[in-house]
């Protein structure tokens, strides 16, 4: 595949600690590789690094205020190779992810996508962990994440063409967007090719940790399972109806005792909505616990 010519998409913001390492990571060992870098209005002196690596560095967009989707889909039509793959500003290419992107996919008898594994870096490059990529058995299984099985968000490699076919990432999620394409991807029969050599370090940082992010990734990731849902074999709709309910359910009670009664007064409005719910009795407990008939605005 030493004809083909590779494309990445860098989507960064107020990441200048960590973007000329990235960057370093790319040019070191992928001559000629396209790299387009989406700035979402950085304040840090990410603008400096871009232009000392400017000779490298095939286009710069300026997109303030843009989300990562938003960003992403504005590189999308200036891709020009054949294979393309995603990082963020802080995130590491592993020497010899070109060599195993030729030899994986790309060919007319080989997947048209592939993940590969991650190492979990923290800030001062220890690697804190390894996460195994594994192709999940179905499209049901994807949405309802209750195998093993999972696709990385960073670490996936594509056809640039199949990416066209599918059209752009979901701009109304925030969080979830990348997943919501791989399961888009799987709906119509393609299914990944799986690497294990870890290719690609992705930060292990405390904002991506934080409760309320998971929170709003897990919320996400269920709206996308409502929306493919028709995609779904017949046989298992039901499956995962119940599936989204139930982890929609959790993630209610979940914020209910972050959020206090903010939080209890969305599983409020998350009952009236569906009053199944109430069949549960812990949740029944956190409602009377916090929402007592003195405590509700309805009682006024």
């Amino acid at each position: 595949m030493e004809s083909r010519r590779f494309s990445v998409v860098l989507s960064t913001l107020d990441q200048a600690c960590f973007l000329e390492q990235t960057l370093c990571s790319i040019l070191d060992q992928a001559s000629g590789a396209q790299v387009i870098v989406v700035d979402r209005g950085s304040k840090d002196h990410t603008q400096d690094i871009l232009s000392f690596y400017r000779r490298g560095i095939d286009r710069v967009l300026l997109r303030p205020g843009d989300s990562q989707a938003q960003s992403i889909n504005a590189a999308l039509p200036y891709i020009r190779g054949d294979v393309t793959t995603i990082l963020d500003g802080d995130d590491l290419l592993m020497p010899g992810a070109w060599e195993e992107v030729g030899r994986t996919i790309g060919g007319a008898d080989q997947p048209g996508w592939m993940a590969v594994d991650l190492l979990s870096v923290d800030s001062h490059d220890q690697v804190r962990r390894r996460v195994s990529s594994e192709a999940p058995s179905s499209l049901a299984a994807m949405l309802m994440r209750e195998e093993d099985a999972w696709l990385p968000d960073i670490g996936m490699f594509w056809r640039t063409d199949l990416a066209r076919r599918f059209g752009p990432l979901r701009e109304d999620l925030q969080h979830a967007h990348l997943f919501e394409w791989w399961c888009r991807w799987m709906a119509e029969g393609e299914q990944p090719a799986i690497v294990h050599r870890a290719l690609v370090a992705q930060r292990e940082l405390a904002l991506s940790l934080a409760p309320q992010r998971v929170l709003d990734e897990n919320l996400e990731q269920i709206r996308v399972g409502e929306l493919l849902l028709s995609h779904v074999a017949r046989t298992q709709r039901q499956m995962l109806r119940v599936n989204l309910d139930r982890r929609r359910r959790i993630l209610a009670l979940a914020r209910a005792e972050a959020d206090g009664y903010e939080g209890h007064l969305f599983l409020l409005c998350q009952v009236l909505l569906r009053p199944w719910w109430l069949t549960d009795q812990h949740l029944r407990h956190a409602l009377m616990q916090h929402l007592g008939p003195h405590h509700l605005p309805l009682a006024a």
